[in-house]
């Protein structure tokens, strides 16, 4: 079987790297000989990613010289037109810059989806994740997609809700786990070799804590902006370190983005010493931290407290407690769906101010809540077969 596998495969986000790793690796478990295209505005990414591949994984460019924007273009549909299936495999169906190809997804999905129809190959949304969707356009486009999907397969029961809200036909739509659940960590002399490089110690509890940028951007925060929010959070690091002592801090940035905001945390703070672990495989000299790196790591935390989604998902994949800070509803959502309700705060000054209480109580409770996760995280990891299962029946049916 040849798949195209559409989402942002630049390398630049770690959970859009786990994805797509587990992409390829699920339906590489079930056929070792599939093939996989990828669009990629970074085609150097995916082939040193999977140079171990024999060639199985092709990166497609969809740099804007090649007639294309965003995916939209002759090099993307032509792979389509050569899979059996294209497969949307992130979440990238969302409405923020909506009318704005350069930086939003789902206006170049309204030209591709019915083109997978003209093409015979099936169309499928694949563990995604959906939203925002704030306008009647955004949930109009998204309708048009969801026409041409054979399924629309989401990672949380928000995504489902949005696409029902949009008119996409409830029979197409069901709720499984996110991909991201089965991507494989590091190896642990590889961990242990990235503590050492940051000065962290191997027998010391490690905390890790995630920020984004995306402050007053994506979503409401009651009026705290990007100055507020560090103002605010300098505050609230200080106490977190008394509060979980001995434990010590380390900053994770699974976005490329988010290293400049680290910084500036970081200098608010007064810490220059304080670590932060960044994804940026790219780096000119071979060497920076992959998604798999990042995720070895977090398997040595004793708590994880976390901003972005994936970052939050991939901490507890390996089954290490973590704390969200709300920006959106689906991290609400995955709090519940591994059994931690309770260890969540709202991205608001009163929100943050009790960050140290439910950190605290996380921190106090982690061997409990360890506990908790471990059989949440193997029912996650089910679920994803279970999709990757679906889909293939499908396939096995026939193309078209």
């Amino acid at each position: 079987m040849k798949y195209t596998l559409l989402g942002s495969n630049s390398g630049r986000n770690a959970g859009d790297a786990a994805i797509l790793s587990a992409v390829i690796d699920e339906f590489s478990r079930v056929d070792p000989d599939a093939e996989f295209f990828v669009p990629t505005t970074n085609m150097e990414f995916v082939r040193r990613s999977y140079a171990h591949l024999d060639g199985r994984v092709r990166p497609v460019n969809i740099l804007p010289y090649t007639g294309s924007v965003r995916l939209l273009g002759p090099t993307t549909m032509a792979a389509m037109a050569r899979s059996d299936a294209t497969l949307i495999c992130d979440g990238i169906i969302f409405d923020v810059r909506l009318f704005n190809p350069a930086f939003n997804f789902l206006i170049t999905l309204v030209g591709l989806a019915p083109w997978a129809r003209l093409v015979r190959t099936q169309l499928f949304g694949y563990c995604m994740g959906i939203g925002p969707l704030r306008t009647a356009s955004g949930r109009r486009f998204t309708r048009w997609v969801g026409k041409y999907c054979r399924e629309m397969l989401v990672r949380e029961t928000d995504s489902r809700d949005l696409l029902l809200a949009s008119g996409v036909d409830p029979s197409k739509v069901s709720v499984w786990a996110d991909v991201a659940f089965v991507t494989r960590p590091a190896a642990p002399e590889r961990v242990d070799r990235i503590l050492s490089d940051l000065g962290l110690p191997l027998d010391e509890p490690l905390v890790g804590v995630n920020v984004t940028r995306y402050i007053g951007d994506w979503v409401a925060t009651g009026g705290l902006d990007q100055a507020g929010f560090l103002e605010q959070f300098r505050e609230v690091f200080a106490k977190l370190r008394a509060r979980l002592a001995p434990a010590r801090l380390v900053l994770i940035c699974t976005q490329r983005m988010d290293l400049g905001f680290a910084q500036q945390l970081r200098e608010a703070i007064g810490d220059a010493a304080l670590p932060i672990l960044i994804n940026d495989p790219a780096l000119e000299d071979g060497t920076g931290y992959d998604c798999h790196d990042l995720m070895g790591v977090m398997g040595r935390l004793e708590l994880f407290i976390g901003m972005r989604l994936h970052s939050l998902i991939l901490a507890s994949a390996m089954k290490t407690p973590i704390v969200g800070i709300v920006y959106a509803p689906k991290v609400a959502s995955l709090l519940s769906w591994i059994g931690l309700p309770d260890n969540q705060v709202a991205l608001t000054r009163e929100g943050l101010q009790s960050l140290v209480e439910v950190a605290g109580r996380a921190w106090d409770a982690r061997a409990e809540q360890k506990a908790v996760i471990d059989p949440r995280i193997d029912e996650m990891r089910e679920s994803v077969r279970g999709a990757t299962q679906r889909v293939r029946a499908h396939l096995d049916g026939g193309r078209g």
